[in-house]
């Protein structure tokens, strides 16, 4: 058996209590999803999270949960609490996450994508330079189901925006027509719910590609993200694309330095080594 972590979106950034029309419905769900699992023997245990400056990183050992400090500060302030349960395997704890609607269709249109996250060797694919064929397009027709059910209460927050932003991904046959113009509204509406400055640094990758990389740029050097990889890798290909390569050379050191994860260091090092010429510095060692 496997343990699986089931998390509770926490939509304010800066601590603020979610409003109640939010939360009771959620809360609601998860205990009586909390009693089914209980009888079904797949539960293990629940919590809450830490303030962000004592406790940024959730492991699992010895049937213990640990918040530690970590890198990941600006992401962990997104969840209000979790709930982890064992399951056989991902499909059956997918099984599980559906009896949550509101906590699950962002999870289902993610897992949509999974065989084509990474290519035969293991190396990590990004969604423009996925293989949509390999696509699981009945979790996508779950998840937009789960989506229009959202819409019709006519109460939008943010995990319903998210949702949205994953629908229109879903939704281009091809990276080329993506709706980039539509995700950025979807994004503007989101940092409304969730001034955070991982979703501003989400909403500038959508900038890019409406209004080019030069304005994203700008926007991206003005958040405080520092420790975390991600932001500097949207760095790195803001400044690549930029032909700002000495700049974008150190961009993608600092992300390297900031993750241990072996597949995503092994797409850092192949965007670094991709720089052109002398001024991608060591990227042709």
């Amino acid at each position: 058996m496997t343990h699986y972590l089931l998390s509770i979106y926490q939509p304010d950034g800066d601590g603020t209590p979610p409003p109640p029309e939010f939360l009771e419905p959620i809360m609601r769900d998860v205990e009586a999803l909390k009693a089914e699992l209980r009888e079904a023997g797949a539960w293990v245990f629940a919590g809450g999270l830490h303030a962000p400056s004592t406790a940024t990183v959730v492991r699992v050992k010895d049937d213990e949960m640990l918040t530690t400090d970590g890198p990941y500060i600006e992401g962990k302030e997104h969840i209000g609490g979790f709930t982890v349960i064992q399951a056989p395997d991902l499909d059956a704890a997918l099984e599980w996450g559906r009896k949550l609607a509101r906590a699950t269709t962002l999870p289902i249109e993610t897992e949509s994508r999974r065989a084509a996250r990474t290519g035969p060797d293991g190396d990590l694919v990004l969604l423009a330079d996925q293989d949509r064929g390999r696509w699981d397009h009945g979790l996508i027709a779950e998840g937009h189901a789960l989506v229009r059910r959202c819409l019709r209460r006519n109460q939008p927050g943010p995990y319903q925006i998210q949702a949205a932003i994953n629908s229109v991904h879903s939704n281009a046959p091809t990276a080329a027509v993506t709706d980039w113009r539509q995700i950025l509204q979807l994004y503007d509406q989101l940092l409304s719910f969730d001034p955070s400055p991982v979703v501003a640094l989400n909403r500038a990758v959508a900038v890019a590609e409406v209004r080019g990389p030069e304005e994203a740029l700008a926007l991206v050097d003005s958040l405080t993200l520092d420790r975390f990889h991600v932001f500097h890798a949207v760095r790195a290909e803001l400044l690549r694309r930029l032909d700002r390569n000495a700049e974008a050379g150190l961009a993608y050191d600092k992300a390297l330095a900031r993750t241990e994860n072996a597949a995503e260091r092994d797409f850092l090092r192949r965007g670094r080594q991709a720089l052109p010429g002398e001024s991608g510095g060591r990227g042709r060692q």
